[in-house]
């Protein structure tokens, strides 16, 4: 009743007219919003990808000097296991200490991926911001990739540490052997080094940790280089889509 003595008391056009601009009014507001709304998540989202596309870059530097000085160590370590393959088989002559003690290294290098960015997108919800499907689960993808491969590494480096000890243990016991009047050669005893279980097998062991050290390094060199060229890609399609 009290809207049949409204339509008769005013008139209805008036009234649909009103209701009309307040349904405007509001769709455009929320229209307005979600523009806005929108626009926050397209910045955000190139912010991002500017940021993630600078750490893969330093990522794939980093991993190159590492398989760089990585490579140099591993092959000080096969050069010192053919010379005692050679000396055993051949019975001398076995090389200078020098040369040896320059081989017998057991060492790596610190291989460092940046992964703030792609970690804050993961956690933050941030993934659903990134509108290329096959970029978004890329990223997954090398985030997986990425962490396994760390884990493999991290194993290594323990690896070494302890053929570090067990090799230094050996070249400290050689030096302290009599020789003559002397409590300590002046010169590690090559002959004997050579003939030591300990550092055969210690070497042995730490030229498969090198392997298996760049063998993983090496696997990352395609994921890193796929990801860095679909950012940038992404980021020149970006630049040409509206704000």
């Amino acid at each position: 009743m009290r809207l049949w003595r409204f339509v008769k008391t005013r008139q209805w056009r008036s009234a649909v007219a009103e209701l009309v601009l307040v349904i405007a009014g509001v769709l455009i507001a929320l229209a307005v919003d979600s523009w806005r709304g929108d626009r926050n998540d397209r910045n955000r989202e190139r912010a991002y990808l500017r940021q993630l596309l600078s750490d893969v870059r330093a990522t794939e530097r980093r991993l190159e000097t590492s398989i760089a000085e990585d490579s140099v160590i591993f092959a000080n370590v096969s050069r010192f296991m053919d010379a005692a393959n050679t000396y055993h088989a051949t019975a001398g002559p076995a090389p200078s200490a020098d040369s040896l003690r320059s081989w017998a290294v057991t060492a790596y290098s610190s291989f460092v991926p940046l992964t703030g960015t792609y970690s804050a997108l993961m956690q933050n919800d941030g993934l659903r911001l990134l509108r290329n499907d096959s970029l978004r689960f890329h990223v997954i993808a090398f985030a997986a990739t990425m962490a396994s491969s760390q884990d493999v590494l991290r194993h290594t480096e323990g690896q070494t540490w302890r053929n570090s000890e067990r090799a230094d243990l050996a070249w400290w016991r050689n030096l302290m052997q009599p020789s003559g009047g002397r409590r300590w050669r002046r010169e590690a005893d090559v002959e004997a080094l050579l003939r030591d279980p300990e550092i055969l097998n210690t070497f042995t062991m730490q030229r498969t940790v090198g392997e298996n050290r760049l063998g993983t390094m090496r696997g990352l060199r395609e994921p890193v280089a796929t990801l860095r060229r679909m950012l940038e890609r992404e980021l020149k399609i970006s630049a040409t889509r509206p704000s």
